[in-house]
């Protein structure tokens, strides 16, 4: 009998031997995010069962790049919610995208609390499944929730940044362990502002989401964009936390308008930079030998476009900060 109830709580504890394969393996797995530019700074891709975080300015792509993942996941036949606080589902955008999002489960929650609700709600769903597949949860703006005291009370006052920083750092606590038991995967897109008294040794932005994310997130990446032109904006990646590469390493990819965060076009506009090729309109010429493809989709399909994507990647890798 005490064997029995020794046996329980080792269970309970989720106590196993050190080489137990899920556990050595620990934060290892990744989700691509469709770009090799981008999986090469993160260390190969989303932390697959753990807590990511992307924060930063509005208009950085952070929506963007979580969509990108989105169709990873699906790929990988995995189960897919989008919690939006601030009513911002764009269906048309995540079609462009490459997502089915007839298989997307969107929520609305009307406080954090309900929104944490919704995440333990789909964490018990994986967990009746016998062989469940990965699972993705992407809360798009969790700064924008507010908390259920400010609804019952009607006063802004009643749950500031505090409150709400208090709120997610438990959520988080309780929510680490069996996201990781159960192949649940989080995104948590974050919003940052201006802050008007950075002065010389002040902060640039402040976060209305509160700091406490950095400190239980597995997977940190601040976005920011540099500059825009007509077609695409370039933006700026700071890799600040995970469990998988050096943290604080940072580098510049292209977010085109249409295509988002794809590989492809900046591997055109890298070599036409580097003028391994020229582009007139869909034509693409090669500049050191008598090569031409007459439409770009020919190109990709083709041997020559890894070749290229080879001489602009190491461009890239000597490029990173």
């Amino acid at each position: 009998m005490a064997k029995d109830k020794e046996s329980a709580l080792l269970e309970k504890w989720n106590v196993t031997t050190g080489n137990n394969s899920s556990i050595a393996t620990g934060f290892k797995e990744v989700v691509s995010t469709g770009n090799r530019f981008i999986d090469y700074l993160i260390g190969g891709g989303i932390l697959r069962g753990k807590i990511n975080e992307l924060y930063g300015r509005e208009g950085c792509g952070k929506t963007t790049l979580a969509l990108h993942i989105v169709k990873k996941f699906q790929d990988l036949g995995g189960t897919v919610h989008w919690i939006t606080p601030e009513v911002s589902w764009d269906k048309e955008r995540a079609e462009a995208l490459g997502v089915d999002t007839s298989k997307v489960f969107v929520a609305v929650p009307e406080c954090i609390e309900d929104g944490f609700d919704y995440c333990l709600y789909v964490l018990n769903q994986s967990k009746k499944q016998e062989n469940p597949a990965p699972t993705l949860i992407v809360w798009d703006g969790i700064n924008a929730s507010t908390s259920r005291k400010v609804i019952e009370t009607g006063s802004f006052y009643a749950g500031g940044v505090a409150e709400r920083a208090r709120l997610i750092a438990e959520f988080f606590r309780i929510a680490t362990v069996p996201f990781a038991k159960n192949d649940v995967t989080l995104i948590v897109n974050n919003h940052v502002m201006n802050s008007i008294s950075s002065g010389p040794y002040g902060k640039e932005y402040v976060n209305p989401g509160g700091n406490v994310l950095k400190h239980l997130v597995s997977l940190r990446l601040f976005m920011d964009w540099k500059g825009r032109k007509d077609t695409h904006q370039t933006v700026k990646l700071v890799l600040e936390k995970t469990r998988n590469k050096e943290p604080n390493v940072k580098a510049e990819v292209l977010m085109s308008y249409n295509l988002g965060f794809d590989e492809a076009y900046q591997v055109v506009d890298m070599a036409v930079s580097e003028m391994i090729v020229r582009r007139y309109r869909n034509q693409i010429r090669f500049v050191s030998e008598e090569l031409v493809f007459e439409d770009i989709s020919e190109f990709l399909a083709s041997p020559k476009y890894e070749e290229v994507f080879n001489q602009v990647f190491e461009v890239f890798k000597a490029s990173i900060g």
